[in-house]
């Protein structure tokens, strides 16, 4: 880019949104609407090259550690982003719907996973593994309680 380029840019920068539009339509010979488009993608374009700027300044700054976590997080809302929500299981909403605050009790009452298999069989005439009992029970317990077992 030439010297005088840069002052024409930051003269432009100066003027009003409706005198930027007007500007775009006399030299491209486009509608307003199309200037005001084409302005709007050309803030965003400048906006984005200020971002990758000042990061390239704040990398020279950034600790191996810090790289690390930025990386882990930009990951994690990568995955966030493209993940699809799973379609709940019936065991999974039987236990969350029905059985939870049940087999939250026979537990305070110390009752073993495989009793508990055999009562939900006798009571609700469900047959469900105690081992997939437990674990659906404990997911569930976790994201209710926030718990870390």
């Amino acid at each position: 880019m030439r010297q005088d380029d840069s002052y024409y840019i930051r003269r432009f920068a100066r003027i009003t949104r409706e005198a930027q539009i007007d500007a775009l339509v006399r030299a491209l010979r486009i509608s307003p609407e199309q200037a005001d488009i084409v302005l709007k993608k050309v803030i965003a374009e400048m906006k984005r090259q200020e971002t990758l700027l000042s990061l390239a300044h704040q990398k020279r700054e950034i600790t191996e550690q810090e790289a690390k976590r930025i990386k882990e997080i930009k990951l994690l809302c990568i995955r966030k982003n493209t993940a699809t929500a799973r379609k709940e299981g019936r065991v999974h909403r039987l236990v969350r719907t029905k059985l939870f605050a049940e087999i939250d009790d026979l537990r305070k009452r110390n009752i073993s996973w495989r009793k508990i298999s055999e009562y939900v069989k006798k009571v609700y005439r469900h047959q469900i593994p105690y081992q997939t009992l437990h674990r659906v029970y404990s997911q569930l317990r976790k994201e209710l309680f926030f718990e870390d077992d």
